[in-house]
């Protein structure tokens, strides 16, 4: 393929009228599109995939490119703009071309990467040879996908159900960072309060060493009971204290607790900010049907999430579907005679998968079946649970789609409890109706 097929010119050096002239006999063309920061590119492709032209532009020219867009519409052409959704960066022109009333479609990134050698013999990539490839996987396809076009209501959830997110990331980075300092000058006291409770972050912020609290145990005592609401015992604060008086741990420098102290204010600040936010997400989400119908099986802040990223369960046709959009459909990558593992794909979105990973935790705490069947997966590959937890994951999305329907979510239907009594996972007096 020559190389000049892929030369750029300027949008502002475009004879519209001559382009117009060109594919005035076509009924439409296709105007693939590489997405970035500031400099775009921008191939326009005939059904008979001829390339036409390619256009550069800077984001303040896209005004210009809409234009001319609107041009070839005027002419009865008609026009599909199409991009890959690469962050955020094609999120503004994708608006523009909805506003001027274009059509507006997108191809996955992945398609276009394993596209790009087969298209021309080179694996190289470059943007324009990219828009390029873009116009031409989107001619390629049966059906076409569509940008999504986002509710005003839809949008809300969403950044609101982003902001939880952020903050509950930075809540476990902080919780790591206090763990491993905890665990150099104060190792004991993990074992004594929950680094996700409010008692710990309150204890550190104040004091901030095993040291401190050995020298003011009365204070430290009234600012236990106030933290707790006087839940803690007289047995689990005279725990503490002794474990301050006698930790083995590494004395703290200044600046070491002063870290600390800072430490559990940062976790004081994000639970209470965590909390709030969780607070806003149920004010818009609470109201809608699928959420009074999913929270009993994954909880409310992670059907939430659910809805918010990925949409109701009922409007896919398939649990397959829908493993693909969380990443949780299963890959194997074999050889000959070697057969690979099974493993999910990771490529859906990261951050309800997450959501799911601890709803899926918490169910195995609190359900005795799903507990039992996890255990027995476990044991079944060798030892490896993070595989059963996944393995749960899978059928927890299974489930959603009936949850959502109507079916009110019963662990009981979902694993056969009377297998788990056959292989001794269960109790053999084991009933359902105890298992929560």
């Amino acid at each position: 393929m020559p190389k000049h097929i892929y030369r750029a010119v300027s949008v502002e050096d475009v004879d519209r009228e001559e382009l117009i002239k060109r594919v005035r006999a076509e009924k439409r063309v296709v105007f693939g599109c590489d997405a970035a920061k500031e400099s775009w590119r921008g191939a326009l492709m005939t059904p008979s995939c001829e390339v036409v032209c390619i256009l550069s532009w800077d984001l303040q020219q896209s005004h210009r490119v809409l234009d001319l867009l609107a041009a070839l519409r005027g002419a009865g052409v008609e026009v599909q703009v199409v991009a890959e959704p690469t962050g955020t960066y094609a999120d503004a022109f994708a608006f523009q071309v909805r506003q001027a009333g274009l059509d507006m479609y997108m191809v996955s990134p992945k398609h276009t990467h394993d596209y790009a050698e087969i298209y021309d013999g080179v694996p190289s990539q470059h943007d324009s040879k990219d828009a390029v490839v873009v116009a031409k996987v989107h001619l390629e396809r049966r059906k076409p996908t569509r940008w999504p076009a986002l509710s005003e209501e839809q949008r809300e959830l969403r950044a609101r159900c982003a902001h939880v997110d952020w903050l509950k990331q930075e809540y476990q980075r902080d919780q790591g960072r206090t763990e491993a300092l905890l665990a150099r000058h104060w190792p004991e006291l993990t074992r004594e309060l929950d680094l996700d409770g409010a008692s710990l972050p309150g204890l550190l912020a104040e004091f901030g060493s095993a040291q401190a609290v050995a020298a003011e145990p009365d204070r430290a005592c009234q600012l236990l009971g106030k933290l707790s609401r006087d839940l803690l015992g007289k047995h689990k604060l005279g725990r503490v204290l002794e474990t301050a008086k006698h930790s083995l741990g590494q004395p703290p420098t200044g600046s070491e607790r002063q870290l600390l102290q800072e430490l559990g204010r940062r976790m004081q600040d994000s639970r209470r900010q965590l909390r709030d936010a969780e607070r806003a997400v149920m004010q818009v989400a609470r109201d809608l049907p699928a959420m009074k119908l999913m929270r009993d099986c994954i909880g409310p802040m992670t059907t939430a999430i659910f809805l918010a990223f990925i949409g109701d369960p009922r409007q896919f046709s398939s649990a397959r579907t829908l493993f693909k959009l969380l990443g949780l459909n299963l890959r194997e990558r074999s050889s000959g005679k070697f057969k690979g593992q099974l493993k999910i794909s990771k490529r859906g979105n990261s951050v309800v998968r997450r959501w799911l990973y601890l709803a899926a935790l918490r169910l195995i705490k609190d359900d005795q079946i799903v507990r039992a069947w996890v255990d027995h997966k476990a044991q079944r590959s060798g030892g490896m649970k993070m595989k059963a937890i996944i393995a749960l994951m899978r059928k927890l999305v299974s489930a959603l789609r009936h949850v959502a329907n109507g079916s009110p979510f019963d662990s009981a239907k979902l694993f056969d409890v009377e297998r788990l009594k056959r292989v001794r996972a269960l109790p053999a007096n084991f009933h359902a109706a105890s298992a929560a």
